[in-house]
């Protein structure tokens, strides 16, 4: 008896100690009481196996996203000396996983990274300072990694 009663002793503390450590892991905040903010792309990786990412100036393009306080943004690109903007409004969507930033632009444009017809992408935090533009890769897209960067709001 003592053997059955120390066993559900035991059972209860691993089943409880791994629950509550289930309700601790929420997802990344992020930080919507600073704006506005700078995403800069730092990281491009095809969707052929073993490729490694590329980075800075290897990469077919340059871009960023400045995220405002008032539920704008704006995207720009930078590709064969060509800038190319499109802007449009965000929305944080917070799930019991993972937060998202999922943008809705103005007008279409070539610069949207999606696998739909609609002028719309959807990035994931990966952390306060990591974002990833991954449903892309879905349809033969390269899957996009921006970190946030010190931005004082000025264009550049």
């Amino acid at each position: 008896m003592k053997n059955l009663l120390l066993a559900l002793l035991l059972l209860y503390a691993v089943t409880s100690c791994s629950k509550e450590a289930e309700l601790d892991t929420t997802p990344t905040e992020f930080s919507a009481d600073q704006y506005p903010q700078k995403w800069q792309l730092v990281s491009m990786t095809g969707n052929i196996a073993n490729m490694p990412a590329q980075t800075g100036a290897a990469m077919a393009w340059q871009e960023y996203y400045i995220i405002k306080a008032n539920g704008t943004f704006c995207k720009t690109r930078e590709h064969a000396g060509i800038t190319t903007s499109a802007s449009g409004t965000y929305k944080i969507d917070a799930t019991t996983d993972m937060n998202y930033l999922k943008l809705t632009y103005e007008n279409d444009s070539d610069i949207i990274g999606n696998c739909i017809v609609e002028p719309t992408e959807t990035l994931q935090f990966q952390s306060e300072i990591t974002l990833v533009l991954g449903e892309w890769s879905m349809c033969d897209g390269p899957r996009l990694e921006y970190k946030r960067v010190t931005y004082d709001g000025k264009e550049d």
